[in-house]
């Protein structure tokens, strides 16, 4: 089970899983919802992102942890979180969670700490190189990274562009909504959003630009206007090079 908000994220994590050898994913888009699909179902191991709308992957996995059956107790449960404040670790095995990878997710790391819990059929997982080499440049994006995660398929390339465009032209627009000054629940959930749909795709200035947003817990509206400023025109040349270059 993969527990993840993000509509590009849930696709970009279940296609690492499809080249490690997993063909029965299912996803959650929130807390919620994966507690009650744990409580029906039975799971292998589960992939908790710590940060979700109406049940944070914490309080999830303390639900979790206090079922009835053995299932609850005992299933494996890896934290994905983007969050490299010191003692998020620490944090996340408080709440009863077994191991903890860090976002952007690596393909080797990801596959190191599902093998502390589960078995693989092989450890002849397909490592395919990149056969396109792009020119080290400034570019906005490290589409070796996109090569790498969808094994050179033109056809899978495109779906997970497609799906960050659209992801990110929404979470855009809510940003703009939600560009005023003060406490901004809404502005920041929004840019963590954003930033993780960024590291994914190897668009690191974007990325790094929308952590400074997601940051701006009390700010002025000029503040954050100048952010978003920033962040719009980052990403217009993100979505430029990606049409251009996939």
């Amino acid at each position: 089970l993969v527990a993840e908000d993000h509509p590009f994220n849930q696709e970009f994590i279940k296609k690492v899983l499809a080249r490690l050898g997993f063909r029965n994913v299912d996803l959650a888009e929130d807390g919620l919802s994966a507690f009650t699909m744990i409580d029906k179902n039975g799971y292998d191991v589960i992939l908790m992102d710590c940060q979700m709308p109406r049940l944070s992957g914490y309080e999830t996995t303390k639900r979790i942890r206090n079922l009835p059956h053995d299932k609850g107790r005992n299933i494996p449960i890896i934290a994905v979180t983007a969050n490299a404040m010191l003692g998020e670790r620490e944090k996340c095995l408080q709440a009863g969670m077994n191991d903890y990878v860090s976002k952007p997710i690596n393909t080797k790391q990801l596959k190191t700490a599902l093998s502390r819990w589960i078995a693989f059929p092989s450890d002849d997982v397909k490592h395919q190189q990149a056969q396109v080499k792009f020119v080290k440049t400034v570019a906005p994006v490290d589409l070796e990274r996109l090569e790498d995660f969808s094994d050179g398929d033109i056809m899978v390339k495109k779906e997970l562009v497609n799906l960050f465009v659209q992801q990110s032209e929404s979470n855009i627009h809510d940003l703009k909504a939600a560009c005023t000054g003060g406490q901004h629940k809404q502005w920041c959930e929004t840019a963590h959003m954003l930033k993780g749909a960024a590291a994914n795709m190897g668009a690191e200035k974007l990325r790094t630009l929308c952590e400074i947003a997601q940051n701006m817990k009390t700010a002025a509206d000029e503040q954050r206007e100048d952010v978003l400023a920033d962040i719009i025109a980052e990403y217009e040349g993100v979505k430029t090079y990606i049409n251009k270059h996939v």
